[in-house]
């Protein structure tokens, strides 16, 4: 172990060597733009098969805006620098800072894994605390990152199957993004390609989520990624292009699937709970005010005509009421299609607008405190 362990210590000093040199080098040329340069990955050995030392770097276009052109020749300087150095580098195209805060914005798993992994070599001040922020959590998960990977996979899958060309990189691609998106709709942050067939395992298949065969397939076309990586397969048949055209679609399939099973659970689940909060806040209210019915059927009734009638807090309040009424009743019939139908973000404004009301009725009760008595703080939904 301890053999093991020095000799890995030796492995990242060359790495960090070899990218040290390389990052002096392309300072002495652009040190005005280069924002960062950083170490990324999780290869644990330099081997002879191709290259596995990944480079990211970050150009400043914020002072200056770099034309497509202006690009294309520092990729192409960088590149030939990266070539002088070692034949092990892997120089990823540079980012802008304005495209890298893009991507950090939403948590694109591939920046994602850069901020992760990376040691930077080189940085001007911004690249460890952003790394810092995602290290404490600060960085959510974005919905629309995660719908965004889903709808990109399939624009994919439809461009392969049309172009009918050995795109077996495409369904790699499409297939870890179509696995991180509905990962990270379970809260679940995305695994680098190394990782991602034993989260598939974790997280999708034991729950019985999805059938292992799935996973067996993310598992073969990483493996295919890596053996065209590092040259060991050159050439393939259009029959095994054909066969994976298939396994992918099936696949994206499958992920579509579980993302519209999750998502219908979890608008299920929010709108429930925001109606059992809702009739809680009705309820206490009505306490506080000693006019609570009997009959618990009455309860909306006279809110309104307590409350909202009496201008204590906005009548928009129960129009959402009535809403969420209606929401309810589909959830307890088991109207799949209606829900399915029912956007997502209209379910999350409901909840924020209950929130909203709890806030707001807290504080026209308060106007009452010395009469009333202490208020007790409603719980907001979940």
């Amino acid at each position: 172990m301890e053999t093991s362990s020095k000799a890995s210590e030796e492995v990242e000093k060359e790495k960090l060597e070899i990218v040290k040199a390389f990052s002096d080098k392309v300072l002495e040329k652009y040190r005005d733009i280069v924002k960062c340069i950083a170490l990324f990955g999780e290869h644990e050995v330099i081997s002879d098969a191709g290259r596995d030392i990944d480079v990211f770097i970050v150009l400043d276009d914020t002072k200056k805006t770099l034309s497509e052109e202006e690009l294309a020749k520092i990729q192409d300087d960088i590149d030939k620098i990266g070539e002088e150095i070692s034949s092990k580098l892997s120089i990823q195209p540079p980012y802008s800072l304005t495209e890298f805060w893009s991507e950090v914005r939403v948590c694109s798993p591939i920046i994602y894994n850069i901020i992760k992994t990376g040691k930077p070599v080189y940085d001007t001040g911004f690249f460890s605390p952003v790394q810092r922020l995602l290290n404490l959590g600060k960085i959510p998960l974005s919905r629309e990152q995660i719908f965004s990977l889903i709808e990109d996979a399939s624009m994919r899958i439809a461009r392969a199957k049309e172009a009918k060309l050995v795109f077996l990189i495409e369904f790699y691609d499409v297939m870890l993004n179509a696995t991180q998106a509905v990962l990270m709709w379970l809260n679940v942050p995305p695994p680098p390609p190394s990782k991602a067939y034993n989260y598939a395992i974790e997280y999708l298949v034991k729950p019985g989520m999805m059938e292992r065969e799935y996973a067996e397939w993310l598992k073969n076309i990483i493996e295919i990624r890596n053996k065209i990586k590092y040259k060991e397969i050159s050439s393939v048949s259009g029959q095994f292009v054909d066969e994976w055209l298939e396994k992918a679609e099936k696949y994206v399939n499958k992920m579509y699937i579980l993302h519209s099973a999750l998502e219908h659970q979890t608008k299920r689940n929010i709108i429930k709970n925001t109606y059992e909060v809702t009739r809680k806040v009705f309820e206490h209210s009505l306490k506080l005010l000693n006019k609570l019915p009997e009959n618990e059927d009455k309860i909306p009734e006279i809110f309104r005509n307590e409350i909202i009638e009496k201008k204590m807090v906005s009548s928009r309040y129960f129009d959402v009421w009535n809403e969420l009424t209606n929401l309810k009743k589909l959830v307890d019939e088991e109207n799949i299609e209606e829900i399915d139908l029912l956007p997502y973000e209209k379910v999350l404004h409901l909840r924020e607008e209950v929130r909203r009301m709890i806030s707001d009725i807290a504080k026209a009760l308060r106007k009452k405190e010395e009469e009333l008595g202490k208020i007790e703080e409603y719980p907001a939904p979940k």
